[in-house]
């Protein structure tokens, strides 16, 4: 079975041949950004999974069947961009093939821990997560337990809403303001990330104190915003007797509402069968963690259990769903995906098979949405955007990240880039109701007061003025008499000796480049090294006029001092005179940060809408495959032998002495 592997190309990859990667040729597409090969699709498998592994064999040969759909795909519709498939495995099987775009360090990417497939491969989640901090777990473990946290925040999407508790004897939010679920955007997942690493071991192991915690997190009945989906719960800890049965008891049988999920973290001799227990008597999952290696896969295959009930439900689950705005892998820019699960509809005996394959993935490029709006029928200071269920930006005119290879979906919301006023708050949630209203028709009004439109249906809903010359869109075409005024442009002028076309480089010019060559050595010699992110936004006091004033005279208050500033727009242009004092003096002046305080935020908490469907129970689910540990379990023959062996053993060393 040959198949064109996008990483073998790489450095760290070149010295395994693989006898069944197959060399291609490619073109430049202007659409892709990319060399690409229309022929063939490109595989891509995460750097930690063996390419040779049965399963990783079996998966490339039935999702070769796909290079045929995508390829039809592309010549009904030649403005699709990259056709993908996510399987649960890991592999990546995408078209058109190119190679696959490396960072400069190893290659982390895994599809699993994309937006797109997280979106589409289980419905929200309602998720806290409990961390044992007892002294049992003090050193190595500890380590290990922060960085399995720390993953499994980032398999969890805007759609999603969590808490993160730490327990000894007690249990305790790791961040003390966070007293509920709080959505799992980036901002807030940072926050968690840098309370975790603050946490200490002391203290003895109570399960019950955590359980309690997590239970009435999820199943408090409370105005704020949440999934409404999955509730889970995730437990990370060494190990442990306790059983915790009636906490279950109050909270969680018969229903089973929400699902625990174990994990036993760390190299120790403790018997796993308590945990095991917890995680199949609650529709969970028990997984270990004995080492580092073992984190990634084993914090993000808790979405194969999430996914049952999706894949039992059938075709009624085939519903595709739209992520945020993020950067595209593989060079394209800032795309939106369309995903759709798929499915494994075989019987595994007399039951059907419950387990998702994998995710499929349409890019639309956001220009290619720009395209498509009519921006030509907008006035001057018309704009368009666009949101999605969150509230969250798709389209706008400040939606401008500076950073490329994101790992996290582009989050802002649409009251964070306006100047938020209740109009503003109004439409936002309009939008995210999902209230139409208006019509689209095309028309041509003449001087002599003759409107046509079209379609004639259109007609009935027109409410402008009769008289073309009173109506609004009428008036605003003739107010052409004002001037457009633009800053002159820069020039670069170089003098010197040389002829005029030959450029001459200043000393100014000499040391920039001595400048950009250290730079470039230094992003080689700290290559490992990461800086600490901080926040670089300053706070600005922004005005605007309405149709009634056209000045502006006010005292400005910049912390311990003020300044007067006027502000007078020139009639008939689109020029603004300002006038103001100069800056007032201010010894060790430090920037005013606009960072927002999390806690504040809570306070204020934004409507989220979501996505409409879930699919979280399923009568048909199999909950008996749970996972199983390395316990220490003998069977009774084995007991029964030593029982009757032993006194033999016995006698014969009393004899001996």
């Amino acid at each position: 079975m040959a198949y064109y592997d996008s990483k073998a190309e790489l450095d760290y990859v070149r010295e395994v041949e693989n006898p069944s990667h197959i060399k291609l040729e490619f073109v430049y597409d202007p659409n892709f950004k990319n060399n690409v090969n229309y022929s063939y699709t490109a595989v891509q498998i995460p750097t930690d999974i063996y390419k040779g592994a049965p399963v990783i064999l079996n998966e490339l040969n039935w999702t070769q069947a796909l290079e045929k759909v995508f390829m039809e795909n592309s010549r009904e519709d030649p403005s699709l961009l990259w056709q993908a498939f996510g399987s649960a495995t890991g592999v990546t099987r995408y078209y058109p093939a190119t190679p696959w775009k490396a960072p400069d360090k190893i290659d982390l990417y895994d599809v699993r821990r994309r937006p797109w497939y997280i979106q589409g491969a289980s419905s929200p989640k309602d998720m806290v997560i409990l961390v044992d901090v007892s002294g049992s777990v003090s050193g190595l473990t500890l380590k290990l337990i922060k960085a399995s946290v720390m993953e499994m925040l980032d398999t969890l999407s805007d759609d999603d809403y969590v808490n993160v508790a730490r327990f000894n004897e007690k249990a305790v939010a790791v961040v003390p303001c966070f007293s509920h679920l709080v959505q799992a955007n980036v901002r807030n997942k940072k926050i968690f990330k840098d309370a975790v690493q603050q946490m200490q071991a002391k203290g003895t192991t109570d399960y019950k104190s955590g359980f309690h915690f997590a239970f009435n997190q999820l199943l408090n009945k409370t105005n704020v915003p949440r999934a409404n989906c999955n509730k889970i719960i995730m437990l990370f800890t060494d190990g442990g007797e306790d059983r915790a049965q009636d906490v279950f008891m109050q909270y969680n049988w018969p229903n089973k509402t929400v699902r625990v999920f174990t994990f036993s973290v760390g190299q120790h001799n403790y018997d796993v069968t308590p945990l095991q227990w917890i995680a199949c008597t609650n529709k969970g999952y028990y997984f270990e963690i004995r080492s580092i290696c073992a984190i990634r896969i084993n914090t993000q295959e808790y979405l194969d259990v999430l996914g049952r009930p999706m894949v039992l439900a059938g075709s009624e689950a085939k519903q595709v769903q739209w992520t945020n705005v993020y950067q595209d892998a593989l060079g394209l820019g800032m795309v939106v995906t369309g995903t759709l699960p798929v499915f494994n509809l075989t019987m595994d005996g007399n039951s059907q098979n419950q387990l998702i394959l994998g995710v499929m993935g349409v890019d639309v490029h956001l220009d290619e949405i720009k395209r498509l709006t009519p921006r030509y029928n907008l006035g001057a200071n018309g704009y368009i955007f666009a949101i999605d269920p969150n509230g969250y930006l798709l389209l706008h005119p400040n939606l401008q990240p500076k950073l490329v290879n994101l790992p996290e979906p582009v989050t802002l919301d649409f009251l964070d880039a306006e100047l938020e006023d209740s109009n503003k708050e109004e439409v936002r949630n309009k939008s995210n109701k999902c209230y139409r209203y208006g019509f689209l028709a095309v028309f041509a009004s003449t001087d002599g007061g003759i409107t046509r439109v079209f379609p004639n249906i259109a007609a009935e809903l027109w409410d402008e003025d009769p008289e073309p010359f009173n109506s609004n869109f009428y008036r605003r075409s003739l107010d052409n008499k004002g001037y457009m005024f633009r800053s002159t442009l820069r020039s670069c002028d170089h003098t010197g000796a040389a002829p005029r076309g030959v450029f001459v480089p200043s000393i100014a010019d000499v040391l920039t480049d001595f400048e950009h060559a250290f730079v470039s050595l230094a992003d080689v010699l700290i290559e490992g090294f990461e800086t600490k992110e901080s926040s670089c936004v300053t706070i600005q006091s922004q005005f605007y006029f309405t149709n009634t004033t056209n000045s502006y005279n006010m005292l400005q208050d910049c912390g311990n001092c003020s300044r007067l500033f006027h502000a007078k727009r020139i009639e008939n242009t689109n020029l603004l005179f300002i006038c103001f004092y100069v800056c007032c003096y201010r010894h060790n002046q430090q920037p005013t940060v606009q960072e927002e305080n999390p806690c504040e935020v809570l306070n204020n908490t934004r409507y989220r809408k979501g996505p409409t469907s879930c699919f979280d129970y399923s009568a048909l689910e199999n909950t008996s495959e749970c996972g199983r540990g390395h316990s220490l379990q003998s069977s009774i023959g084995v007991l029964l032998f030593i029982q009757l062996t032993l006194p033999l053993f016995h006698l014969s060393h009393m004899q001996t002495l």
